[in-house]
């Protein structure tokens, strides 16, 4: 974990959380220092560089799958709460840019209030995705998590964009007058509670067309951290976070 948040940092966040509707579980390691961003039905780590989340977490559980309070709005628009020198994206940052605006935080998973659908579409929550994943495979695991989350009763997760190389290097493709970043691949982990155990699994997609095979893509959350660079459900006990993490069994993920 980075910079310890203390006792006192501990209870504000918790207390923040308790007002976004999510929990300390699907958070990943944050510091005092964190840019964060609580909204209806999600917490969002905004980087300012990229001008997109570094990751986005909340909690998923069967009734805001089953939830219709709100329906699809499709107004994407810049985030009020971002107060950085360079604001989110814009919506014409994407236009004609050959790249979809994709969800880390998908519209289908805040049907639970107008606030939570309407904080979905803010531009701190999209990241440039290539069509053929945004509405393909990627469509595919944001359908088996809402899946996973009527089966197990609560799923929780944390999604975000993957550089492999320095964010700001010429050769990476941008797009817009804003010189929006491409990621190179997304992940997404999940995590269960069950009564006798936590299980965990990660995913890592490139951003590009893909095999439809979400398993092909599939590793243990270790893995991905070691990939992203980032701490994944590091506020859960540590004895249940390393055994959650360190292996994944695909059976027990998806099924009907």
């Amino acid at each position: 974990m980075g910079a310890s948040l203390g006792l006192t940092g501990i209870i504000l966040l918790s207390f923040k959380l308790c007002l976004s509707g999510s929990s300390l579980v699907e958070l990943p390691a944050v510091s005092d220092r964190a840019a964060l961003l609580f909204h209806p039905g999600c917490v969002i780590r905004y980087n300012a560089e990229t001008r997109q989340p570094d990751w986005v977490s909340y909690k998923l559980t069967a009734e805001e799958v089953r939830a219709t309070e709100a329906t699809r709005t499709n107004a994407f628009r810049p985030d009020p709460e971002v107060k950085t020198r360079l604001p989110t994206a814009k919506d014409s940052d994407y236009a004609r840019s050959g790249y979809d605006r994709g969800h880390l935080a998908p519209a289908a998973d805040m049907k639970q209030s107008m606030g939570a659908m309407v904080a979905s579409f803010f531009l701190s929550n999209i990241s440039p995705q290539s069509p053929s994943l945004n509405r393909g495979t990627w469509s595919k695991l944001e359908e088996a998590v809402r899946r996973e989350a009527l089966r197990s009763q609560a799923v929780y997760l944390a999604s975000g964009p993957v550089f492999y190389e320095d964010r700001v290097t010429r050769t990476r493709t941008r797009i817009g007058p804003s010189g929006i970043p491409v990621p190179d691949a997304f992940f997404k982990v999940l995590l269960v509670r069950d009564a006798s155990a936590a299980r965990a699994i990660a995913f890592i997609l490139p951003n590009d067309s893909v095999g439809s095979n979400l398993f092909h893509y599939a590793m243990s959350v270790d893995e991905a951290e070691r990939i992203t660079g980032l701490d994944f459900f590091r506020y859960l006990p540590d004895e249940e976070e390393a055994a959650a993490e360190s292996s994944f069994d695909e059976s027990a993920w998806f099924t009907e």
